[in-house]
C-alpha cells in the first residue's frame, strides 16, 4: 500500500499494489481511497496502514489531515482517520469515517486475536479491537493530549499478550533518551503493556 498524487488538488490518494514474485515487481491492484472518500481532511487519504484480517478481507486505516488552524507540529490536532475495508482481496473498497483522530496509524494483530491501532496527535494512544477491526472501542492513553509529540508511534508484540509501544516527546531532556534530534530535541521512549483478552482490556 502506498500514497501519492498530491497535485493538482493538494490531496493524496492511496493505492494497493501486488506482487507475484516476492516483491521483485509490483502491479497496481486497486485504488484504496481518494480525496472524495475523506472530504473532511485537508490532506486526503495518506499514511496508510494495511492488514489482512482474513483470507480475503483487508483493512486499511489512513490519516486524512490536520484540523484547520491547528499547527502541524507539537500540539497539533489531527482530523478523523479513514477506515477502508475490502472483502474481495483488495479489488473494491468500502469506506468509513472513524471517530479517532490521528496521524500515521499502525495496525498490529496480537497472538490473542486482538488488533491494536497505534496513532497520535494529539498525544499518543492505542485502540483495541476484538472484532477484526470493525470497531476500536477501548483507548489506552500513552501520552496525554497536552504533551508535545509528533504522534508517530508504533507497536509490536514482544511475547504473548505483551506489547512494546514506541513514541516520542518533543523538547525532552537529553538524559535517558534513546535517540534525539538536536533541532527539536525529540526523545524516543518505549513502554510495555499487557493486553489480556480474558480481561477485555489492559492491565
Amino acid at each position: 500500500v502506498a500514497y501519492g498524487g498530491f497535485a493538482p488538488s493538494g490531496k493524496a490518494t492511496v493505492y494497493l499494489f501486488e506482487s507475484t514474485d516476492f516483491g521483485k515487481t509490483l502491479t497496481l491492484r486497486s485504488t484504496v481511497a481518494q480525496p472524495s472518500d475523506a472530504p473532511w481532511g485537508n490532506n486526503g487519504p495518506c499514511e496508510p496502514s494495511l492488514m489482512r484480517v482474513s483470507s480475503n478481507s483487508l483493512l486499511c486505516i489512513m490519516r486524512t489531515g490536520i484540523l484547520s488552524g491547528s499547527a502541524d507540529h507539537g500540539k497539533a490536532v489531527a482530523e478523523s482517520l479513514l477506515m477502508s475495508r475490502s472483502n474481495d482481496g483488495g479489488q473494491t473498497w468500502k469506506h468509513k469515517r472513524m471517530y479517532i483522530n490521528g496521524v500515521m496509524p499502525k495496525l498490529r494483530r496480537l497472538s490473542n486475536g486482538l488488533i491494536v491501532l497505534a496513532t497520535g496527535r494529539p498525544g499518543n494512544s492505542l485502540y483495541i479491537s476484538s472484532d477484526d477491526g470493525r470497531s476500536f472501542g477501548r483507548e489506552i492513553t500513552i501520552t496525554a493530549p497536552h504533551i508535545k509529540t509528533t504522534g508517530y508511534c508504533d507497536v509490536m508484540e514482544v511475547s504473548p499478550d505483551k506489547i512494546l509501544v514506541i513514541y516520542d516527546i518533543i523538547n525532552s531532556p537529553l538524559q535517558k533518551v534513546w535517540l534525539w534530534e538536536p533541532t527539536i530535541g525529540n526523545g524516543i521512549y518505549g513502554t510495555y503493556y499487557t493486553i489480556d483478552y480474558r480481561l477485555g482490556g489492559d492491565h
